[in-house]
């Protein structure tokens, strides 16, 4: 089905590691925040603060290491960047009873999460079919972020706030085996004076389309169990499906790696977007839990699918994997700034306005896509992999 060598399945293992390291913390950032408000009686603002704090760090990690990290040992830097946030993992859950302490410290597990999910965005972009690559990690994630969520769920309920943040460190840790598949020797091939980033108008917009997009679909996650309380579900059935929807959403990466570029970018783009912002719209606007159960499973396929396709498009503007690293790293701080205007929109408005603000920013993202095809194949590039 996939047709990849050795050297590729070495590839994917240790991209595989270096998103988990990377993107775990976002999958259990509502368990976190629950625990925070209920366990420690934190109000909803600071603490998504912490989220934030986190995903800044590695956003930062990703703006400063990005555009040169085809120079440097990427096994290196992924494998300390693996162990930095373990150590701040566990150094958080001693940490729990002062606030601004704990904030530093998301702030530095971010940074160090962010240099590995940094290497590992470049090896992958730097591969062959990076598009159906980015879908098979994306797929995989999905199962340990079921797990996860799982296992941290009667963890927080026994523990609080450390017992999530003791998951997120065990599993973390456990990706390391999977970090030594990286390449060991930076390629010699590559000149040390190349450093104007290649298509750089095209990258900039390629950029600005992935922020807006993981910023706009970002902003209800955090809300997504109080949508799942007006719809009338218990938080024990809303925790099961958010892992059951990882495991289901599974099948759109399956199914954006199975398809790759036979139909194109543009098409596979327009229909993701456009069936994620609806499930949104639905999941803000219907307060019925059937409605809110089909949609959050629909919604988790169609991300899964779509998110694949927006990485690989930075791929193809760089073969050396630089704007996929940005890409694939900074809408971190999209998704930092997210559960902050969601909340602003909610307040001011209602939930049904955030939920078309998704939608409305959705379509904005696949006409940007678009424009960027289109001109990538006007000039001459990747014809195969945008017409």
């Amino acid at each position: 089905m996939f047709n990849f060598d050795r050297q590729h399945w070495l590839i994917f293992l240790a991209g595989w590691g270096s998103f988990l390291v990377g993107n775990l913390a976002q999958a259990l950032a509502p368990l976190v925040v629950q625990a925070l408000t209920q366990h420690m009686s934190m109000v909803t603002s600071k603490a998504g603060y912490l989220v934030s704090a986190e995903f800044t760090g590695v956003a930062l990690t990703a703006i400063l290491i990005g555009p040169f990290i085809d120079r440097w040992p990427k096994r290196k830097i992924a494998i300390i960047g693996c162990l930095s946030a373990v150590t701040l993992h566990v150094v958080s859950i001693q940490l729990t009873s002062s606030y601004v302490t704990l904030l530093c410290m998301r702030f530095l597990a971010g940074l160090g999460a962010g240099a590995t999910l940094a290497a590992g965005g470049v090896i992958i972009a730097g591969a062959n079919a990076p598009d159906r690559m980015f879908a098979l990690v994306k797929t995989f994630n999905a199962m340990v972020m079921a797990v996860m969520i799982w296992l941290a769920g009667y963890a927080v309920k026994g523990y609080g706030v450390a017992g999530g943040y003791g998951v997120l460190a065990l599993i973390v840790f456990c990706t390391l085996p999977l970090l030594y598949c990286f390449p060991a020797a930076v390629k010699e091939k590559q000149s040390i004076t190349k450093t104007r980033l290649p298509h750089f108008v095209l990258g900039c917009l390629t950029l600005l389309a992935l922020l807006n997009w993981v910023m706009v679909v970002s902003a209800p996650w955090a809300y997504l169990a109080i949508m799942g309380e007006r719809s009338g579900l218990a938080v024990q059935q809303i925790s099961a499906l958010l892992g059951a929807g990882f495991i289901i959403g599974m099948s759109g990466g399956l199914l954006a790696a199975w398809l790759d570029l036979r139909f194109g970018r543009i098409m596979p783009v327009i229909v993701g977007i456009l069936l994620n912002g609806v499930t949104w719209l639905l999941i803000c606007a219907v307060p019925h839990h059937i409605v809110y159960t089909v949609s959050v499973l629909l919604n988790n396929i169609s991300y899964f699918f779509t998110l694949p396709y927006l990485l690989g498009t930075a791929a193809a503007l760089d073969r050396e994997g630089r704007w996929a690293s940005i890409a694939s790293t900074s809408f971190l701080g999209a998704i930092a700034i997210a559960p902050a205007a969601g909340g602003l929109i909610i307040d001011h408005w209602n939930a049904t306005t955030l939920g078309v603000f998704t939608l409305t920013g959705g379509i904005m993202t696949a006409v940007l896509i678009v424009l960027v095809s289109i001109r990538l194949v006007k000039l001459g590039g990747a014809q195969s992999q945008f017409s």
